[in-house]
């Protein structure tokens, strides 16, 4: 690998911010692309105008790699929200490598795991309901999923497009939230919206994901994904089926992407 003569990012803020793990798995992501970079020969720096000094003398002048600069700041980005999202245990789970696994096929054959896995990685972007017991593989499923879509839309697909992060403006379309916490937050919100504080700010954050948003990004070209968690788990009253399906409507109309994630509901309860 080249050795790396400009630094393009903050090692102490940046690894304060990832924590150990999260800044040696940026830091190896990182080093290896600069390496491969046919821009600045993976140096991470290219020669900019010579500098003319007194008595006519010219210096040779350097400064960071674009292309080098752009992947960096973009991985930044998906860095710190990985590692926020996605749980240790889960982030070995990576969409194109997954392969059956003979600890769940007590509940999902070996051969319908690959059947299902061949279809998630045939369309990653579809949207999908996984119902089943615990131990059936769904929660490694759409965790495989969400990084996979997390990174498209940190990252893009090229790398000199500007991705759909960039174009809603550092905004998040892309989320993976438990149904009750979604609606837990439209609860406080309808109730608390108009409360402010002494200086007149509203005091309610709005919630992470409304029909408002899901408009106004695809209307930036960017349609949203939601990865719902735990839905069998949410004591449902009229308001909250009327928020989860403005939600859910807003993502239809808009074609967004929804992936459903629940236990099966014992019959009994």
């Amino acid at each position: 690998m080249a050795t790396m003569t400009r630094q393009l990012w903050s090692e102490d803020s940046l690894s304060r911010r990832l924590g150990g793990e999260g800044y040696a798995w940026f830091v190896d992501r990182a080093q290896r692309q600069i390496a491969k970079c046919t821009v600045c020969g993976g140096k991470g720096e290219v020669e900019a105008e010579p500098y003319r000094g007194g008595g006519g003398a010219v210096y040779a002048r350097h400064q960071n790699c674009h292309s080098c600069s752009l992947y960096v700041r973009r991985l930044e980005e998906f860095s710190y929200a990985y590692f926020q999202c996605v749980p240790a245990a889960y982030r070995k789970h990576i969409l194109s490598l997954l392969q059956p696994y003979e600890g769940t096929q007590g509940v999902v054959s070996m051969e319908r795991q690959q059947a299902i896995l061949d279809m998630l990685k045939a369309e990653p972007e579809s949207g999908y309901v996984f119902f089943g017991p615990p131990r059936a593989g769904k929660t490694v499923w759409t965790t495989a999923l969400y990084t996979h879509n997390l990174y498209r839309y940190y990252m893009g697909g090229n790398p000199h497009d500007a991705t759909d992060r960039e174009k809603t403006k550092g905004k998040t379309a892309v989320w993976r939230i438990k149904a009750k916490t979604l609606l837990d937050q439209h609860t406080e919100w309808s109730i608390k919206r108009s409360d402010k504080d002494e200086d007149g700010d509203y005091t309610a954050p709005e919630p992470d994901i409304t029909a408002e948003k899901i408009h106004r990004f695809r209307v930036l070209g960017v349609r949203s994904k939601l990865y719902l968690e735990e839905i069998d788990k949410v004591n449902m009253t009229d308001a909250r089926t009327n928020n989860l399906f403005e939600v859910i409507d807003a993502m239809h109309e808009e074609e967004g992407v929804i992936v459903i994630n629940s236990n099966l509901r014992d019959r009994k309860s």
